[in-house]
């Protein structure tokens, strides 16, 4: 045979169409020459090139339909996918006979389908690399009784109605005989996909979100047990494999798996956290996940069986887990797990379904989501749980995705169920979810406010000071304890810390909230940085344990719900500052750099969202660094820029507190307007009120200095701010001002701007590179009423 016309038959493996057809492939056809139609050839029917252009347009379908859908009712991405996929299929644009033939020709069909079948193998690795199964232990009363009964009640349920629905209904023979399977198979609760939604809704982090993460991996084991039960059941009657050969591919499988997992132990204690992975460890990994789906394939079993157990087998987390899912999770999510879902919606011909046996199999589907829906919320109230939050566990069981897709295809290649059922159930999977995930964001909000006020200013004199304070980096720690420092902790005025290290959720599926008890040796969770930090804090502590007491905490979590973490704590311990550090940093050069940037968008949704004032400090390093921690100081001066409203009054208040200590002498500047402003009368009073008791307050304090200064334009203010930038080692000012007064200072145009988290003043401040002072940027609490006026507005 000429190599031009080298061709291969193969079978029709692809489902779509029936009988033992085959067809033909050209073997050689690999590359095109490069050019449209050159020599008369088609640059398509090539399958690199063919190849190529699938690889454009399934994840570009994918991208736009959750870009329309997300947009407009909040759709989560698994069902964008599973619509984009279907769009592609034979239902929507594959029912066009030129763009089906042309983008999935049947001899391309065995090329995606061993990508799809590789990113079902590496997404299925991901989903056990991401759990963590010391939760199932750690599992109490209330987790193992909702995590039973959403499994168990829905089982009963909808076996019982798929013998009524079976007797008494007029459908056809293979769906009469799979309605049994559906109803079990509708029970299974998968655990990522839960985790993967909750994330998307910025629910992880709350207490309902935590409860259903915990029940829900529970009964993802049971479900995941019934469900290879069931697997080991049938592939022993249709497989051929020999049972000595199923026991030695087992054998090597289990062997495999526990052989990584001890070397990546060993290799976790011999390297520290702070040094980079080895590439060559984490190639090794990746390959052998591809070994052990063909070990489970050689022992019976399905191959995502595999690479789940070894994704298990692994510590999640930092440093193995978190690496792993950084290189793999983007490749996997929009590179091949696309064409998953091409495959699968190319087998998504709905035109085929007949009304009678969509009814029958739904009914069957309705009974399992109903018994999920009452059994979680039934027990949840049981449990003592809010109304609120047990409804929405209760919908939350019912969200389905990619592992339920996998699921369904599988029974139906193994003929448990039949090929109208599992469409049914695959369009069931797009309607229940995309219905459930609108109705939880409806009913939580995570937005926390508070009906008391919470704000230095407002706090009574001689009584304690709640301080909730964020740390993202060790490089915030010394500007933190100086802070705590200046804040003047006395016996009569002592403060609270409550401290939390905020760590970005990578290589799991679960977020963590850890209590460090002091005189407690660090778990495998809390070692590393977070104990260094804390250990700092700890000291602080145990040098002013009179003054000062710290609880210290470890969040870990995404970065789009840490500021839930921020402001639930803030709200339950009753603080009154919320401390975080600027998201940028100086650096060798003085410069701003953003260590990561990520904690810019945690900083605006705390800003946003606190149910207490908030302190943004941008440390330019004259407070001290490591080396000073725990010295005492001789003197230490503090200004603070008075504009007018309330942010700046709550700066007063902070700074006047400030003002008291021993070694600390406090400089306040009041600009003074050029011209009267006559829609500002009434906060001016509140001002004029402030600035009268702070100064009443400091009659017979020498390092008390009150100055005021004219000021008529943008020169004289940026002369003014530039020449306390340089001349203090700590400057206050506040967020915001009001729009008027900026523009009688000449800095009106930037009102329209968008400013950072440090305000307009504060960003002023911030881009001074010559400035020398540590800037502390300070907002008051918003009241409800406030945010939903300044929302309006």
């Amino acid at each position: 045979m000429e190599a031009a016309n080298a061709s291969l038959l193969v079978p029709d493996i692809t489902g779509l169409t029936a009988g033992n057809n085959k067809f033909c492939i050209a073997i050689d056809r690999i590359t095109s020459y490069g050019y449209l139609f050159r020599n008369g050839h088609n640059p398509l029917s090539y399958s690199f090139t063919l190849l190529i252009l699938q690889l454009s347009v399934a994840p570009f379908i994918i991208l736009v339909t959750h870009h329309l859908l997300n947009k407009s009712i909040g759709t989560p991405l698994m069902i964008s996918q599973i619509i984009g996929g279907i769009i592609l299929g034979p239902s929507v644009l594959g029912h066009i006979h030129n763009f089906g033939e042309t983008m999935f020709p049947m001899r391309s069909i065995i090329v995606l389908d061993i990508i799809a079948t590789m990113g079902t193998i590496y997404f299925h690795f991901l989903i056990g690399l991401q759990m963590d199964a010391c939760m199932i232990l750690k599992a109490g009363r209330r987790e193992l009784l909702i995590g039973i009964s959403c499994v168990v009640v829905p089982i009963l349920l909808s076996m019982a109605s798929s013998v009524i629905v079976k007797n008494y209904s007029n459908v056809e023979f293979n769906v009469r005989s799979s309605l049994f399977f559906v109803g079990g198979a509708e029970s299974m609760v998968a655990f990522p996909v839960i985790a993967s939604v909750l994330a998307e809704l910025k629910l992880l982090n709350t207490g309902f979100g935590r409860i259903a993460l915990s029940s829900t991996m529970i009964s993802g084991l049971i479900s995941f047990s019934v469900v290879s039960f069931i697997l080991i059941i049938k592939m022993s009657v249709i497989e051929t494999t020999s049972k000595l050969q199923k026991i030695i591919a087992g054998g090597a499988l289990l062997a495999l798996v526990v052989f990584i997992r001890r070397l990546v132990m060993w290799k976790i204690k011999k390297v520290p956290d702070a040094q980079a992975v080895h590439r060559e460890l984490l190639s090794f990994i990746t390959l052998s996940v591809l070994v052990t789906a063909l070990l489970s394939k050689y022992a019976g079993q399905n191959i995502i069986i595999g690479p789940f157990f070894l994704g298990m087998a692994l510590p999640a987390g930092p440093p193995i887990g978190s690496e792993l899912v950084k290189r793999l999770d983007f490749f996997v999510t929009w590179i091949i797990m696309p064409f998953f879902f091409v495959m699968h919606g190319l087998e998504m011909d709905l035109s085929v379904l007949r009304l009678q046996n969509v009814v029958a199999v739904e009914a069957v589907i309705l009974v399992s989501v109903f018994g999920k829906f009452s059994a979680v919320t039934l027990a949840s109230l049981f449990c003592n749980m809010d109304a609120k939050d047990a409804l929405s566990v209760g919908l939350i069981v019912n969200v389905q995705g990619v592992i339920e897709l996998s699921m369904f295809k599988m029974l139906r290649d193994i003929e448990i169920i039949d090929n109208n059922s599992f469409l049914i159930m695959s369009l069931s999977t797009v309607i229940v979810t995309g219905a459930v995930t609108p109705i939880i964001k409806f009913l939580y909000n995570s937005k926390k406010y508070s009906i008391q006020r919470r704000t230095i200013q407002h706090l009574a004199s001689n009584t304690e000071l709640r301080m909730l304070v964020c740390i993202q980096n060790q490089d915030n720690v010394p500007a933190a304890v100086h802070l705590l420092k200046a804040s003047n902790p006395t016996r009569n005025s002592q403060i609270k810390v409550y401290l939390i290290h905020l760590v970005e959720l990578v290589g799991r599926a679960t977020p963590l909230f850890i209590a460090h008890k002091k005189n407690q040796r660090p778990s495998s969770s809390t070692q590393g940085l977070s104990g260094r930090i804390v250990n700092v804090f700890n000291r602080y502590e145990e040098n002013n344990i009179e003054t000062i007491s710290v609880k210290s905490y470890t969040a870990v979590s995404p970065f789009d719900a840490m500021h839930i973490d921020v402001c639930t704590m803030a709200l339950n311990k009753k603080t009154c500052l919320i401390i975080i550090p600027f998201h940028k940093q100086l650096d060798s050069t003085t410069k701003l750099f953003t260590p990561n940037v990520g904690f810019k968008a945690v900083n605006k949704e705390i800003i946003n969202k606190a149910p207490c004032s908030v302190g943004i400090i941008l440390d330019r390093g004259l407070l001290g660094g490591f080396r000073f921690v725990f010295a005492s100081w001789l003197s230490y001066h503090v200004s603070m820029l008075f504009i007018g409203g309330a942010d700046d009054r709550e700066a007063l208040a902070y700074s006047a507190r400030m003002s008291q200590h021993p070694s600390i002498s406090f400089t306040m500047v009041r600009v003074v307007m050029s011209k009267d402003i006559p829609d500002y009368f009434d906060e001016r009073l509140l001002d004029d009120e402030a600035v009268g008791d702070t100064r009443q307050s400091m009659s017979g304090n020498d390092q008390f200095i009150y100055m005021e200064e004219f000021v008529k334009d943008r020169a004289g203010f940026l002369s003014l701010i530039k020449s306390m930038a340089n001349e203090y080692q700590l400057l206050m000012v506040g967020r915001n001002q009001d729009p008027n007064l900026l523009c009688t200072i000449g800095v009106g145009e930037w009102i329209d701007d968008e400013p950072t988290e440090l305000g307009i003043i504060g960003d002023m401040i911030a881009s001074d590179l010559e400035g020398k002072a540590t800037l502390l940027v300070m907002q008051q609490q918003r009241l409800k009423r406030q945010c939903k006026d300044e929302k309006s507005t």
